[in-house]
């Protein structure tokens, strides 16, 4: 998404969980996330719901990098306050990450946007604006992208508590099988790997996909020595000889992309999902989710 603001152009971008790169914690690694994206000549700011890490920080709400000028947010923790607080915690942390885009550095009084925070409550604490001492020489610029922040932000949060889904119960799992490890679809095994870290990073990827209103699809590529199977840009698993049977990699990972595409796109079978909504008005449902947001704001 992109706006003008004063002749300045801006980009904006939710990312899903499955854009954010979970690692084997559950978690976003923040430099994974930067590393794929670029602001260029218009400053990009990211907004995700899964919680972030960065090596030296133990909780961690955004992260700006000037280089790159892409920002990127978190609502994980920033959760557990009424829908107002939210909005406002969303704002001012967007606030805080645009801030060391324009080149700003930490404030040390509590009561500034710049002040770094480390909890929900000193994010409270922290006001929409600089401080006097950081409002010296502040253009009208900065301004108008904090108020702009506070705005698109408001928006991107409903959005973003959509994509919250980590309470529900999850489809996919696996379990050790001897020497081998089956991913499963409701306890029903639908592949088995020979080794149990692969699958464990499969299940992962699934459900992320899974609980996404609009996954990508499922691609089967052909590789040396195997094949892989992509959903979009990215990567869900890679299958060898030693995986198959009858060796034949690639007809293994066509038969799983066959059997698991309908239950992504259509959040379970026809009978436990909702293939009317998710397959055939998918166009419907998501624009429905628009207006939710623009009745909502």
């Amino acid at each position: 998404m992109s706006a003008i603001l004063n002749g300045r152009p801006l980009r904006f971008e939710v990312l899903g969980a499955h854009d954010a790169m979970l690692d084997e914690t559950g978690r976003a690694p923040v430099r994974e996330i930067l590393n794929r994206y670029c602001g260029g000549d218009l400053p990009l700011l990211l907004l995700t719901d899964c919680d972030l890490s960065l090596p030296g920080c133990r909780s961690l709400f955004g992260y700006a990098d000037r280089r790159r000028r892409v920002a990127v947010l978190s609502t994980f923790r920033l959760r557990g306050a009424g829908d107002d607080a939210l909005r406002r915690r969303i704002a001012n942390v967007a606030a805080h990450e645009l801030g060391h885009l324009d080149g700003r550095a930490h404030c040390s009084r509590p009561d500034c946007v710049m002040h770094p925070a480390r909890n929900p409550a000193e994010v409270d604490a922290r006001s929409m604006d600089l401080c006097a001492r950081c409002q010296a020489g502040t253009s009208r610029r900065w301004r108008a992208l904090a108020a702009l922040a506070a705005l698109l932000f408001a928006v991107f949060a409903l959005d973003a508590a959509i994509q919250a889904l980590h309470s529900r119960p999850k489809p996919f799992s696996w379990r050790q099988d001897g020497p081998s490890a089956a991913v499963l679809y409701h306890r029903e095994p639908v592949l088995r790997l020979a080794g149990a870290e692969r699958a464990r990073a499969a299940v992962q990827a699934l459900n992320a996909l899974f609980f996404h209103l609009s996954p990508p699809r499922l691609e089967v590529v052909h590789q040396s020595g195997g094949a892989a199977v992509r959903a979009g840009h990215a990567l869900l698993i890679e299958l060898t000889p030693a995986d198959a049977a009858d060796g034949d990699a690639l007809r293994l990972a066509r038969d799983f992309a066959e059997r698991v595409e309908p239950l992504l796109q259509g959040k379970g079978t026809d009978t436990e999902g909702c293939p009317s909504c998710h397959i055939h008005r998918i166009r419907e449902v998501e624009e429905a989710a628009r207006l939710r947001v623009k009745l909502w704001r």
